[in-house]
């Protein structure tokens, strides 16, 4: 990080030793060399101007964050909504004096458009927004520059924003910058299917289901009421849809394509009984129970889940949706 240089005032305190150590001068006034401070200040420009440099570069610039309340318009969706009017309308753009900002996406974006990125709350596709106040203010510079005043489009697809949170705004002036932009809105897609999915969208579950290339996991505990720490039994029930999907089974019949089990811990077995939700180890209807000790219960859950998880899933939108159940009561 660039340092910080100390005011003259203090500096001019401050003298050489004869072993090269700073000492307090006393008494005697000390004035800094200008060729001194003319190299210290070259060098902290040159320490700012490389910092500036790799804030832009990675995108850190300037940064602030915006409530995404009212950024609805898709800003490509801007510049083709006018191409459309302009074909429509049979409007000479390209004679027209103002018509450089419509040559090419490029150019259009050389207006310095304030965007943030979104997801639709009902598609759920991901999108570059910017607000409509920006439109006018394209619009004002158009009519300020060249005299001539352009319409408002009402065909501009228009987005109602599922995050809530604030967003961070940036400032598209090239093509450039708007495809390093662009190619963060599936991290975007993802970000807001996982909250989607975890809040029980059926739109979002349909969705996933729809795809046919997830895999989705049911699990049921059943604890020890007097203590919640020890496990009882454990089941779960699983359907791989990308599976299914490759060898032509669907859509899947459940009793020959969806996997499930249930495991009883061997220590508990026909001695622990729950008093208010009362266990029924041995009434599994979906096929044999097996009893494994209370060590091995761990390991088993964890082999079955890692059976159906993918290796992408660290990185990707993890490929299983899991229903989770506990019973207990104390």
């Amino acid at each position: 990080m660039p340092f910080a240089l100390k005011p003259l005032s203090q500096r001019a305190r401050l003298s050489r030793s004869g072993s090269g150590r700073c000492m307090p001068h006393s008494g005697v006034a000390v004035t800094p060399s200008p060729y001194r401070q003319i190299s210290e200040i070259k060098s902290y420009s040159s320490y700012r101007k490389k910092d500036q440099d790799y804030l832009s570069t990675y995108g850190m610039s300037d940064f602030s964050v915006v409530d995404p309340k009212g950024w609805e318009c898709d800003l490509q969706s801007v510049y083709s909504a006018y191409m459309g009017y302009f074909q429509l309308h049979s409007v000479p753009w390209y004679e027209r004096s103002w018509g450089v900002f419509f040559e090419s996406f490029d150019e259009f974006l050389t207006f310095a458009w304030p965007v943030i990125t979104v997801t639709d709350s009902w598609t759920g596709r991901a999108h570059i927004v910017t607000r409509p106040t920006s439109i006018g203010a394209f619009i004002k510079m158009v009519k300020t520059r060249f005299g001539e005043t352009l319409p408002l489009i009402d065909n501009i697809l228009r987005v109602t924003p599922f995050e809530t949170s604030q967003r961070h705004l940036r400032t598209v002036s090239d093509y450039a910058s708007y495809k390093k932009l662009h190619a963060t809105l599936p991290a975007a897609y993802l970000a807001a299917l996982k909250l989607r999915v975890r809040s029980g969208e059926p739109r979002a579950i349909r969705e996933l289901w729809s795809a046919r290339n997830k895999t989705f996991l049911s699990i049921d505990f059943e604890w020890l009421e007097r203590n919640t720490s020890s496990c009882l039994e454990w089941g779960y029930a699983a359907v791989r849809c990308g599976h299914l999907e490759g060898v032509g089974t669907w859509p899947p019949d459940p009793e020959p394509n969806y996997r499930r089990g249930h495991y009883i811990v061997g220590e508990y077995v026909d001695k622990v009984h729950n008093k208010y939700r009362p266990n029924f180890p041995w009434a599994y209807v979906f096929g044999e129970s097996q009893v494994v000790p209370k060590a091995k219960l761990a390991q088993v859950i964890s082999a079955i889940i890692s059976s159906l998880a993918s290796p992408d899933q660290k990185r990707l939108l993890i490929p299983w949706c899991s229903l989770g159940t506990a019973s207990a009561e104390t």
